[in-house]
């Protein structure tokens, strides 16, 4: 395609075709040269996967006008008829990159299956592939009905990065696809009412009306609670919005000021740039031209009258005055000459000019490439679009990092410059740069848009702050049923409505013991800040637990000094002798209240599933052992996951593996709360 562009471009010259010599050189532009080298030595090489495949097809017996190359259509007509071919069944197999076979590729009539030869990096360009099969229009599944499927393959190759690829696309389009599901929620809601009904069902049969009415409070005040967390974010949102608002009232008649002064040196710079653009010249053989097609046309002429009818004659021609004897020397001397189409408002710091956009970049890299040698990390470059254009440079370790910086009195715009694998500054990655930041110089000296920006901001002000104003209009009902589920479980929980098995705190005891009257001072001081919270019973020995919580307590390797607390039946107990001062105290309260009754009580009356769909989206033990490593209390969980497996065996009618999953989840987070008191500032939401 590169070389048919070159003839057509030979061929608007010959002809006197400006607008087709215009459009072909557009085109050319496009491509890479050294990437077009590349791929001349990669087809001089005597192989490419695109022969390979159709060899390899032919040899199964796939007749050779029946593989076709998408390659082959270089124009619109022609893939048409490609497409037509592949739609009447004629072409049957069709290879092709994601570039030119993706969006407007319409074949899908008899299509099969897809293959994946390679992986790209972006998910987007796997979905453009499998978007050319998987879509309607299918004449197969008209004649095989609904049993008939596309197939859709993927390859990879051992020992090389292809699979790594494949889960690099699979986890940025999970990301992508759940971005694109966001519906404004910090959760995700699961559907769950078959669970729901049968936790009613289970309330109704168990003759307690007061289950029944928990079910249902729980489902009414996790609905009032999501609406109110919606509306608390809405809030976030207006106070986000008024912040906003108020800053552009305050701030931007300054800046529209600096950038009224900006755009001025912004129009000056490009119109000086444009006059320099007007006044470029090339002298062929004594004729000026300002146009490099009519430029290019007469050097053509002159070329072609020196050669006559021996198209390999030498030939000379002055251009500017210096003598060219090849045609690549004659059109880059007069690309030379008179510069890209466009102005390009850059001045060095020395003062010189380019016409050039490719040439300016190189300088400039050339430039921070020896602020690297010099350990110079920042300078003025020159001025571009008539403001300061700075170059930062830096070196860390091996990592190198440059950044191009515009300042005017409003503007202040910086990009990053890529480096090479070698540590340097290139020119193409400059000239990306500046393309970049001639747009945020232009964006950011628009007037007329800072002057909306403030307009809209004074009169959605007051607006905004009458929003802000308003209640949330369910306050009322939430906070009554919140109280009425609080003292329902309260309730539940005294009357040993959990039947989970015991759960406990374990540890090595410290030297004495905190006083009782310490102890129900803080146990009371919990009470009052916490109402909702399990009733609390202090005991003075490990003996003294209720008989099943101490038997359950010593299959789990629990004893008379190792145990500073327990969950049992919805209480929760406290050993006063094993608990030596008030830090001691509170360590245990904060991991039987958060981390074993909070829990439970955040999850519901059918806490025990819950918790057990957590465990296994934590990654099951090994994904709670990761938690317990980054929270530092791995030993203390691996002892009482030891001591669970050994109740489990020893009892596994009590200790279930549902049970033993639950306690492990929650163990975890007991000891997150313990290691962490600020959690108690979050129980009530608990």
């Amino acid at each position: 395609m590169y070389d048919a562009l070159v003839a057509r471009k030979e061929e608007a010259l010959r002809a006197g075709d400006e607008d087709l010599y215009d459009s072909v050189q557009e085109e050319l532009d496009k491509f890479n040269p050294a990437e077009v080298q590349a791929v001349r030595e990669a087809q001089s090489g005597g192989w490419n996967a695109y022969e390979q495949i159709k060899r390899n097809l032919m040899a199964r017996g796939l007749p050779e006008n029946e593989i076709r190359f998408i390659q082959e259509a270089n124009t619109d007509d022609q893939k048409q008829q490609l497409f037509d071919a592949v739609k009447a069944g004629e072409v049957r197999v069709l290879l092709g990159s994601t570039e030119r076979m993706g969006a407007g590729t319409n074949v899908q009539d008899r299509l099969v299956a897809l293959h994946h030869v390679d992986v790209n990096w972006k998910p987007s360009d796997i979905e453009q592939r499998e978007g050319r099969i998987v879509r309607q229009g299918n004449l197969l599944l008209e004649k095989y009905g609904e049993e008939f499927e596309v197939e859709l393959n993927a390859y990879a190759t051992e020992r090389t990065y292809d699979a790594k690829m494949w889960s690099l696309n699979e986890a940025k389009g999970r990301f992508i696809n759940g971005l694109r599901s966001y519906n404004g929620e910090r959760e995700v809601e699961i559907d769950d009412s078959e669970s729901e009904n049968m936790a009613e069902m289970a309330a109704m049969a168990s003759g307690d009306p007061r289950m029944l009415e928990r079910v249902q409070l729980d489902a009414e005040v996790k609905k009032l609670e999501m609406s109110r967390r919606a509306f608390n974010r809405r809030r976030f949102t207006l106070e986000d919005a008024i912040q906003r608002a108020e800053r552009n009232v305050a701030t931007l008649p300054a800046k529209i000021e600096g950038a009224k002064q900006d755009q001025k040196r912004v129009n000056d710079a490009t119109d000086e740039a444009e006059q320099e653009l007007a006044s470029r010249r090339v002298d062929i053989e004594g004729d000026e031209f300002s146009s490099e097609f009519e430029a290019q046309r007469k050097a053509r002429e002159l070329i072609d009258a020196q050669k006559g009818d021996n198209a390999r004659a030498k030939f000379t021609l002055m251009v500017n005055g210096r003598p060219y004897t090849s045609v690549d020397a004659v059109e880059k001397a007069i690309r030379g000459s008179l510069g890209d189409s466009a102005a390009f408002p850059f001045v060095f710091a020395d003062g010189e000019r380019f016409n050039r956009r490719a040439v300016a970049a190189s300088a400039v890299a050339a430039r921070m490439n020896d602020m690297l040698s010099e350990g110079k990390e920042e300078e003025v470059i020159g001025t571009y679009y008539g403001l300061q254009f700075h170059a930062f440079v830096s070196r860390d370790g091996g990592e190198v990092n440059g950044t191009l910086f515009v300042q005017g009195e409003s503007v202040k715009e910086a990009r990053d410059v890529r480096t090479s694998e070698a540590g340097q500054f290139s020119g193409e990655s400059v000239q990306s740069s500046m393309a970049t930041l001639a747009w945020d110089i232009l964006g950011a000296v628009n007037v007329p848009s800072m002057q909306r920006q403030l307009s809209d901001a004074q009169e959605t002000l007051p607006v905004l702050k009458e929003q802000l104003g308003k209640p949330f209009a369910q306050a009322e009902e939430y906070e009554k049923k919140k109280a009425r589920l609080s003292e329902l479980t309260a309730e539940l929980a005294a009357e040993g409505k959990d039947n989970a098995p015991t759960a406990l705190m374990r540890g090595e005891a410290g030297d004495g013991s905190i006083s009782r009257d310490e102890a129900e001072r803080i146990i009371n001081e919990f009470r009052k800040q916490y109402p909702a919270a399990p009733m609390t019973m202090l005991v003075e020995r490990f003996e003294d637990l209720p008989e099943q919580a101490r038997r359950e307590a010593e299959m789990q390797g629990g004893n008379a000094s190792n145990t500073f607390g327990a969950m049992h039946q919805g209480a929760m107990y406290l050993i006063r002798n094993n608990l030596a001062d008030r830090e001691a105290l509170e360590t245990a309260i904060f991991h039987e209240l958060v981390g074993h009754f909070g829990l439970r009580n955040l999850l519901g009356p059918d806490f025990v599933r819950k918790a057990n769909q957590l465990y296994a989206q934590l990654g099951g033990v090994d994904g709670l052992r990761r938690l317990a490593e980054k929270e530092g209390f791995t030993a203390q969980f691996n002892d009482y996951a030891k001591n669970l497996v050994g109740a489990y065996q020893k009892n596994p009618e009590v200790f279930t593996e549902e049970f033993v999953k639950m306690l492990l989840t929650e163990e975890a987070f007991a000891h997150i709360a313990q290691n962490r008191p600020t959690i108690a500032t979050h129980i009530k939401a608990l």
